[in-house]
């Protein structure tokens, strides 16, 4: 009896072992299988609800440590209400983003009294806030602005920012500080002494007045493909920079007006697209401010006028180009004249889709070379390019109405009433769906951008870095000739 129970137990016991043997033998070919479906070159990969997964009880990979640190923000003087309240809400945005970094904001009486500054004392700042002009003095002269390329470098900006950096920063093609808003530049002209003195004639021969004005409008329009300028470009605008529009007497004594100067009286788009290439390596362009254009070609009926006031009183036929913060008071000059102005795209950007921007003096973020803080400095002022703190400063300082669905008739019926010094522009330039800071760029046709392409470095996610710079400039019969091209694919 004792070795009946002695087999049995054995029996069990071996039923048991084989069972045993069986289960893990299903289980490791079912794990296999399991294998070979999650591997992506034997077929797809099995699903699995998330109570099935296995919780995670480490990271993937070290964690980042946030970055911490002081900075103080100097604000000059001579900014009003408007702009001090939106520095403050955008210092707030950060301080929710960056609860690491603490920022002092302070007024200062000017941007370079802050920017060498003792550390320490009173007037000392990390990061100033000033007029964009400046920042070529700031750069060139006084080299008091760390460049863009290491606050890139401190942040990572590069991913995360979705617009492309701006006219005022740029300094022999190295990037300096980051704009905050756009003023567009058109121009402004006595549409009937225009229309009574320009039929039969030309513009550089080539084209009437009607011509032109669809010129301009069509190099900003031309390619589809060409409507914003984010960093993860999938085309490619070309960046271009206006420092100002200058006064003839206020050009500062660290300007060449012979390399810098763009005379836009010409009134031949070849030759201007050419020569902002050419002064770009200089690192500004400047136009005369509220320049006379003495007719288009020659007037002889009329000769040269001596400024903008004795044209107007004898109705010649003059331009004016104007920043679009200051067309208000031009238009209003006008009208108290009786004169019934009109406005034309400045060559190279858009009217019916504002989707270009040849802008000049935006405000500054800017980084003093020598800051104890230069990863929460460089995170601060990028914070600029990220959605979230353009949007503060958009709606804190202001906006203009976005124009950039608007037909032409309700784009210039906006124009008529605008008086806007000071003030953001939600759509100098769109990209994406959201609000973005506006790049001075001039988009062109693609047949002429293709030239360009193979003349230019390209200006794509190098931009932001100051890295990519311009080549020898165009040749001007290439250039022609792809115009021409042009312009017959226009007439067909």
């Amino acid at each position: 009896m004792k070795g009946i129970v002695v087999m049995k137990r054995k029996f069990v016991f071996n039923i048991i072992i084989r069972s045993a043997a069986m289960l893990l033998a299903v289980f490791g070919v079912l794990s296999l299988s399991a294998c070979r479906l999650g591997d992506p070159k034997e077929g797809p990969q099995a699903s699995a609800s998330p109570s099935d997964m296995p919780e995670t009880t480490e990271p993937a990979g070290p964690a980042q440590e946030p970055v911490t640190g002081s900075i103080v923000l100097g604000v000059p003087e001579q900014y009003q209400k408007n702009d001090t309240d939106a520095l403050a809400k955008f210092v707030e945005a950060f301080n929710k983003k960056y609860p690491g970094i603490s920022v002092t904001s302070k007024t200062v009486k000017d941007a370079k009294t802050a920017l060498t500054a003792q550390k320490g004392s009173d007037d000392y700042a990390d990061v100033v806030f000033f007029p964009g002009a400046e920042a070529f003095e700031y750069a060139y002269v006084d080299q008091t602005l760390m460049c863009l390329d290491q606050i890139v470098s401190d942040t990572g900006a590069k991913e995360t920012a979705y617009a492309g950096v701006f006219e005022s920063s740029t300094v022999g093609n190295k990037q300096y500080a980051i704009g905050t808003n756009c003023d567009p530049l058109v121009l402004i002209y006595d549409k009937d002494a225009t229309d009574r003195v320009l039929p039969g004639r030309t513009i550089g021969g080539k084209w009437d007045f009607k011509e032109f004005c669809e010129i301009c409008l069509e190099i900003g329009q031309a390619d589809e493909t060409l409507a914003g300028a984010q960093l993860d470009l999938k085309y490619e605008p070309v960046f271009l920079t206006l420092l100002r529009v200058y006064e003839p007497g206020e050009i500062k004594a660290w300007v060449d007006p012979d390399k810098c100067k763009v005379d836009i009286r010409s009134y031949n788009s070849l030759t201007e697209v050419e020569k902002l290439f050419e002064v770009h390596s200089y690192g500004c362009a400047i136009l005369p401010a509220y320049d006379v254009f003495e007719g288009i070609g020659n007037v002889p009926d009329y000769g040269s006028v001596k400024d903008v006031s004795d044209a107007l009183e004898t109705r010649t036929p003059v331009f004016r180009a104007a920043l679009l913060s200051e067309l208000g008071n031009i238009a209003s000059e006008y009208e108290e004249k009786g004169i019934n102005w009109d406005v034309a795209p400045f060559p190279g950007s858009s009217v019916k889709n504002t989707r270009t921007c040849t802008a000049v003096g935006t405000d500054c973020f800017g980084i003093r070379k020598d800051t104890d803080s230069a990863a929460a400095a460089s995170l601060f002022v990028a914070f600029a390019l990220n959605p979230d703190g353009q949007s503060v400063l958009n709606s804190s300082r202001g906006t203009l109405p976005s124009l950039s669905s608007l037909p032409v008739e309700d784009y210039i019926g906006v124009l008529r009433g605008v008086n806007s010094s000071g003030k953001n522009f939600t759509a100098c330039l769109p990209g994406r769906t959201e609000t973005v800071p506006a790049s001075l760029s001039c988009y062109m046709p693609s047949v002429i951008l293709e030239l360009v392409r193979t003349k230019m470095a390209t200006m794509t996610g190098k931009a932001i870095k100051g890295t990519a710079y311009w080549l020898d400039t165009l040749n001007m019969r290439d250039l022609s000739d792809r115009w021409t091209v042009w312009q017959n694919e226009r007439a067909e």
